[in-house]
């Protein structure tokens, strides 16, 4: 591996291994959710469709913030070695499945893995490269991000096509074994570790809060759960803002352009994975595609949004954020519309123009 700078072995190494890492966890929502509909075509569990996709979602987002502090606490080469042995474990287990509640725990399992997996590959980043360098290096990450979102569901597509489902989730075994030999034979632990306060009150607040709140919006006594979530969550706010070592720094969300950053972000990660979950069952279960048709709707959406956040490199300087933001705002509502007026005579090619629409709105967003 070249890299765009001057590096050590030892950093040429530690980054190949933190990229492995990344990989096969940003991967694993893309691969899934073409291999879906074919999992309940067998499963069956339908009313749980979205569970799969919610619960590994939810552990990677509540642990994310407490496994970068036990790196510092604990080391990271220990942390991210039991990182990749969790995901990787619980990959092969969520293949194994026989029902749809037997793959939603393994996936919220799994989930914990990959929520471990990139705090603490950044710490062993930071740990590698000084300041000025350490910038280079995160930029590459973004492409990593880029590419598993392109092949992913191509990846997916071809092992549900011709092998089986279950084979999406036992790909993350040799990407994994390859991620823990580059950990054991080259990865010295050499960060300091410094003790720290977990801020367990909120995260248990946190996650309860979100599980609740997905409760509700599955139809699950909505009134009831819908309100305690946000008790719950009025709770977690309370319990940052008295605690010395917030989980979430909430003070940030009274800054304007922080506030505005974190809707967008939120809005788009809605749409993002919304079209991840709920495309694919559409090209197959309604206009009767194959898998190979679902994979490539969702590759359109990722092309589109990899050519507008390309674009918006060129373009950022001479319109303005707020030009590009609504522009993109824009085009991420027109995408959406358009995939909400597909019928079951719709032809694919519409799909795939809704499908890039989206992504090149989120390109710009």
């Amino acid at each position: 591996m070249k890299m765009p700078f001057n590096a050590t072995r030892r950093q040429v190494l530690g980054t190949i291994l933190v990229m492995t890492g990344t990989f096969v966890a940003a991967m694993d929502v893309s691969v899934i959710g073409t291999a879906m509909p074919t999992v309940i075509g067998e499963l069956g569990g339908i009313d749980r469709y979205g569970w799969v996709f919610s619960a590994y979602l939810l552990t990677s987002t509540a642990t994310t913030p407490l496994f970068g502090r036990l790196a510092d606490m604990f080391g990271r080469k220990p942390l991210y070695f039991g990182a990749l042995i969790t995901f990787v474990a619980f990959s092969m287990l969520a293949g194994t499945s026989r029902s749809m509640d037997e793959l939603i725990v393994y996936r919220a399992l799994q989930g914990v893995g990959a929520g471990a997996l990139v705090p603490t590959g950044f710490t062993m980043i930071a740990d590698l490269y000084d300041r000025r360098t350490r910038a280079k290096v995160v930029g590459l990450f973004s492409t990593v991000w880029v590419i598993s979102a392109i092949i992913g569901p191509v990846i997916g597509a071809a092992i549900t096509q011709t092998i089986s489902w279950r084979w999406t989730f036992y790909v993350n075994l040799p990407i994994g074994l390859a991620a823990l030999a580059l950990l054991v034979l080259t990865f010295s632990d050499t960060g300091e570790h410094h003790r720290q306060r977990i801020d367990w009150l909120g995260a248990a607040a946190f996650t309860a809060a979100a599980t609740l709140l997905m409760l509700g919006l599955n139809g699950v006594a909505p009134v009831a759960t819908v309100l305690l979530a946000l008790v719950l969550a009025a709770f977690f706010v309370r319990i940052e803002r008295g605690t010395d070592a917030p989980m979430i720094d909430v003070a940030l969300v009274r800054q304007p352009l922080i506030a505005a950053t974190i809707a967008l972000t939120l809005a788009s990660g809605v749409i993002q994975f919304g079209v991840i979950s709920y495309l694919p069952p559409f090209v197959q279960g309604v206009l009767g595609g194959q898998p190979a048709e679902a994979g490539l709707a969702l590759a359109a959406m990722t092309i589109g949004w990899s050519a507008g956040a390309t674009v918006v490199g060129w373009v950022l300087f001479r319109i303005g954020l707020r030009t590009v933001v609504l522009a993109g705002s824009v085009a991420l509502s027109l995408g959406i519309l358009w995939l909400t007026l597909l019928t079951v005579d719709s032809a694919f090619v519409l799909v795939l123009a809704a499908s890039t629409i989206v992504g090149i709105g989120m390109g710009w967003t």
